[in-house]
Formats: C-alpha cells, structure tokens, sequence
C-alpha cells in the first residue's frame, strides 16, 4: 500500500481484536487486521483471508516434545496456556472448541497477556499452548518446540475489519490491496 500510495500516512497499532474493533467504532482508526470470531463482529464490514492452522507450542523437555506432530487429545491433561477470551473470542473460542471435539476439556493453568506472550510463558514451564501458524513462524521463544496438530486442530482467521458503509477513498484503495492478497 505504501508504495502504491506514497502520499498516504500509514500508522500501524498493534492490540488485540477488542480494542482494536473499539477503536475503530469510535472513529480513531480507519481498518484493522483483526481475528474474526463467529458471528462476524456487528458494524463492521469483514474481509476475511485463507484460514490459518494451528501449532502445538510445548516446553523443549516435554514427553512429546521429540515428536514431529501430535494430535490435539495428546495434550489432554496437560495445562493450558491460553489467551484470554476477553481480548479476542475466536482464539480462545477455537482453542476450546478445538479440545471439546478432540474429546476433553482444557484445564487453562494461566492466561497470556497476548498471543504471541504465550511461548514466553511455556518456556518457563507452566502448560503448553496453541498458536496460529504465523506466531509460530515469527515468534522464537528458546525452551520450546512448535509441532503440527494432526487431525482436529483449530483453524484461525484473520480479516481486514473496516466501518460499514465507509467513504472514504484510501480505505477503499486499502480494502483493494488487502483483497488481491487475500488469494495469496
């Protein structure tokens, strides 16, 4: 966008899907990448991308830590390191969901302050996680191991939210661009 849009002032602000569906509510900003829950969020128009999969986020000295993938009900009675449901629905919803199909129920041990805090938080040996694909990819942590989940997983969205009937211009050249990389 920037560089097809020069002229155009791009901030980025970085919250977790409550605030930043708040903010922009309240007019203070113009588009947000968020995770949609389900039903999508009420006065906003959603432009979803390609689902993203799920890993296992687990400590390096954990039993199935040597594993190449894992099923989510391996990690049945294991504690939970999760994101809280106030700071975004369909993280913690699709967490939950996720373990319910695969046949239990998760015992949430802690809450990470943000998703991508979690890893920080198995490292130091209180529970074990579950990430979208992309915070595993990005997020580093020394002292874990990111596995695929075979079989039932949670699958996690992530959408360009904007207001409802927007006008303006350079949100719609945004919506444009943020649409042609939705196929990618």
């Amino acid at each position: 966008f920037r560089h097809t849009h020069p002229e155009v002032e791009l901030t980025l602000t970085e919250s977790d899907t409550t605030q930043l569906l708040s903010r922009l509510a309240e007019n203070k900003l113009d588009a947000s990448f968020i995770r949609p829950g389900r039903p999508d969020p009420e006065q906003v128009n959603i432009h979803r991308f390609k689902d993203e999969p799920s890993m296992a986020v687990l400590p390096l000295g954990h039993h199935l830590a040597k594993k190449r993938a894992l099923r989510l009900s391996a990690l049945s009675n294991q504690p939970f390191v999760i994101f809280p449901r106030t700071a975004g629905v369909s993280l913690f919803d699709e967490i939950i969901d996720a373990c319910r199909r695969s046949g239990f129920d998760p015992v949430i041990a802690h809450e990470a302050p943000q998703i991508w805090s979690a890893a920080n938080l198995v490292s130091a040996g209180l529970g074990v996680s579950v990430v979208p694909l992309s915070i595993a990819a990005q997020i580093q942590v020394k002292g874990v191991v990111y596995l695929p989940i075979l079989g039932e997983s949670p699958v996690f969205g992530l959408a360009l939210a904007t207001r409802l009937n927007e006008r303006s211009t350079i949100v719609r050249n945004f919506q444009s661009i943020a649409a042609a990389c939705r196929e990618i």
